[in-house]
């Protein structure tokens, strides 16, 4: 297995271009089995809009895959940036519902998601809304 991971769920190509030695995932194409990763043993594992579709221990599980010094890239949906731009226009609440919750298990914060790295023994070290986006980085210690 490579030591560098990209997991998307475009139901296509990569969100970005991908250099040889990573391996890519969609996760909406299948299913990631973290078991078959040895703990540690990553160096980068890059996320790209699938944490809301997937079970809530997803990120708990990348994060022990992840050696020390190693980093992991988050980019999401923020559910408090969506909501701000729903309730500044005139949507209804079902058009508002499918837009943010649409076939997902749960809605992330930036400020949530970074405090679920601290306490897995990761160093934020960058974190930023784009419109409704974020990307979060993170240094394993």
């Amino acid at each position: 297995m490579s030591q560098h991971m990209i997991l998307h769920r475009t139901g296509g190509e990569p969100p970005v271009l991908c250099p040889p030695n990573h391996s890519v995932v969609d996760l909406s194409k299948t299913k990631l089995h973290t078991e078959s990763i040895t703990d540690l043993s990553m160096l980068k594992i890059e996320i790209f809009d699938c944490l809301d579709y997937q079970p809530e221990s997803l990120l708990t599980e990348l994060c022990k895959k992840i050696g020390h010094g190693g980093q992991l890239k988050i980019r999401g949906v923020d559910i408090f940036e969506s909501i701000k731009n729903i309730l500044s226009t005139n949507m209804t609440p079902s058009e508002a519902s499918k837009v943010v919750f649409n076939g997902k298990m749960r809605c992330h914060s930036v400020h949530e998601l970074c405090e679920s790295l601290e306490r897995n023994n990761f160093k934020v070290t960058f974190s930023g809304i784009s419109g409704v986006n974020y990307i979060i980085e993170a240094t394993k210690r």
